[in-house]
């Protein structure tokens, strides 16, 4: 790489250790110029976790370009890509030519999805409970189907269910769902019940359930893969 470098060599004297050292300065002497990033930017900067956001760039001189964290490579020296972060991510651009490299970075701040009450969750990113929450008698409160990588944090806030009638309900229930994660959850249903289940996962292998407490209900956790 170009720029000064220090450099280190131990050898022996005489029988006896000895090191020398050396500042040394390296640069291209390739006469290709390196390539130039005019610019780097994300729109919006920031956005609610699982949201588009675009990258834009503008390089020139660059033989090859590429982003990481999933962006992929690039085939023109400007344009746009798509990315759907789900967590605050730094994309860095690399541009090369025989010259050399240079890189640039931006950052997308993605805040997670504040659920403030029961419902569905179908689409991929980072939840979190704004406050307790309790689902109607006989209903299911939180329902996380037919996605994957999504995170929910209940941030120690309850979800309830309650039942008046012999019918199966669920304070979340989990189905057809991977890479996911439930923590931090206060499930509460009556003692009394033998049909409610405060977490039903069905054919959804790949997840983590932690840190969570569960009051009532037939079963803590009732799992079914098929």
């Amino acid at each position: 790489n170009q720029g000064m470098h220090l450099i280190s060599v131990a050898y022996y004297s005489n029988g006896n250790p000895q090191t020398a050292t050396a500042m040394l300065s390296w640069k291209n002497d390739s006469g290709i110029s390196l390539p130039v990033i005019s610019s780097f930017t994300a729109s919006p900067a920031t956005i609610t976790s699982g949201q588009p956001a675009t990258l834009s760039w503008n390089v020139s001189g660059a033989t090859s370009i590429s982003i990481d964290n999933g962006a992929g490579s690039v085939s023109s020296p400007s344009g746009t890509v798509f990315v759907f972060p789900l967590t605050t991510t730094i994309y860095t651009l690399t541009a090369t030519n025989s010259g050399g490299t240079v890189t640039a970075a931006t950052t997308i701040t993605a805040n997670p999805v504040v659920i403030t009450s029961c419902g569905e969750i179908t689409h991929s990113g980072k939840y979190v409970l704004g406050n307790n929450i309790a689902a109607q008698p006989n209903n299911t409160c939180l329902s996380i189907h037919d996605t994957s990588n999504v995170s929910l944090d209940c941030q120690n806030h309850s979800v309830g269910i309650s039942e008046t009638s012999p019918v199966f309900v669920y304070g979340i229930w989990i189905k057809n769902t991977n890479a996911y994660s439930v923590s931090n959850c206060a499930l509460e249903g009556p003692s009394s019940s033998t049909l409610i289940n405060p977490i039903e996962i069905e054919n959804s292998p790949q997840g983590t359930i932690s840190h969570n407490s569960i009051s009532g209900g037939a079963l803590a956790i009732y799992a079914s893969l098929s």
